[in-house]
């Protein structure tokens, strides 16, 4: 917006008009007022305006969405030392940080930085700018995979090089938790057993503090399969971490389902004050949820959250994996989304959203 036309707008009492649209159940007209009235009011105005927080939740999450995002409506909100701090406390700094390291063009690039720059330096006129703590936040990695341990093929070429805060493996045998272990002495192991092939889950010690660990066994498996749960303390935020490879094989969807409520009961049911991260291979299909209702209230399916994407939506594809060897007559190749990661919030705290979901390791 021009500045010569902010008075213009001003003197025909557009902020008392457009206030009551940011009540509006429509997201985007409830960003657009916002956007608008950041851009004509005072400072004395828009203290009015910061119970709404939601509308700037709101606004994150569609910046975690949009890697390619122009930044006009947040450098619009952060013309407002008080839009500033609730941009910060909501997660926006690492998020555009994250956008502007995988830019595409310098153009991109440098419209990001203006608008980091917005929202975390000291206004000329002396305002309290944010502070180098609020501006420090950082965010949490999680890689969740069915190592496939029961197979001779490469297995030192499957165990990566990734460095997340939290691993969650599946199908480990003990020769691939050992080499894990002499590769990652800066991770903590936790499994659920030593016998056949079982869960492990690993956290990196400089950002995760672990208070408690429990392996619940499913009785009724026929596979023995457990839930593995840890809770611990992962850069100051509080979480419950769940990893389970739930029974395999098309036969065993009953047993599957039994297992996936069981589950999900933990994730509804821990301490409120955590964040739950509950993944790994799941064995299951839509069609399977939706038997069991599908997911209870409050609990997110990561992939759904940040945007289904169709490049990653297929975590076991034999068109493009070719790790199984399916019978050289078999024109069909099944696509299956086996592996998941499901997210519960914690009641009351600033919340960790969802950015990005991806598939590393496809070969």
């Amino acid at each position: 917006m021009f500045e010569e036309n902010v008075q213009r707008i001003r003197d025909i009492n557009c902020i008392e008009t457009i206030i009551p649209y940011l009540g509006s159940d429509d997201n985007r007209i409830r960003l657009l007022s916002l956007a608008v009235l950041s851009n004509i009011a005072n400072e004395s105005e828009i203290q009015t305006l910061k119970s709404n927080d939601g509308i700037t939740k709101y606004v994150v999450w569609a910046v975690s969405m949009a890697l390619k995002t122009e930044c006009d409506v947040v450098k619009q909100m952060a013309r407002n030392d008080s839009n500033k701090r609730l941009l910060v406390q909501q997660g926006v700094v690492p998020l555009l940080v994250m956008i502007a390291e995988q830019g595409e063009t310098e153009e991109q690039y440098a419209q990001l930085s203006e608008c980091l720059q917005e929202i975390t330096t000291e206004e000329s006129n002396g305002k309290q700018s944010i502070s180098d703590e609020e501006s420090s936040l950082d965010g949490i990695k999680l890689l969740s995979w069915n190592i496939d341990g029961l197979s001779e093929d490469s297995i030192k070429e499957r165990t990566s090089a990734e460095r997340p805060d939290v691993v969650f493996l599946q199908e480990v045998i003990l020769e691939t938790l050992e080499m894990l272990s002499r590769k990652c002495l800066d991770y903590t192991f936790m499994e659920s057993g030593v016998e056949c092939y079982f869960t492990v889950i690993m956290v990196k010690q400089n950002s995760v503090q672990v208070t408690d660990s429990k392996i619940i066994p499913f009785t009724s498996s026929k596979q023995g399969r457990t839930l593995q749960r840890v809770e611990c303390t992962i850069k100051g935020l509080p979480c419950l971490l769940m990893t389970s490879h739930l029974e395999s094989m098309k036969a065993n969807s009953d047993e599957r389902k039994h297992q996936m409520k069981r589950a999900l009961h933990h994730v509804v049911n821990a301490s409120r004050d955590r964040t739950v991260l509950f993944g790994g291979d799941f064995n299951v299909k839509d069609r399977e949820i939706r038997e069991i209702k599908g997911l209870p209230k409050g609990v997110y399916d990561i992939w759904i959250e940040t945007g289904r994407n169709k490049e990653t939506q297929f975590t076991w594809d034999t068109s493009i994996n070719t790790n199984l060897q399916l019978a050289e007559n078999q024109d069909f190749k099944p696509k299956i989304r086996f592996d998941r990661i499901y997210m519960r919030h914690p009641k009351q705290t600033t919340l960790y959203l969802p950015c990005r979901f991806s598939l590393l390791v496809k070969k």
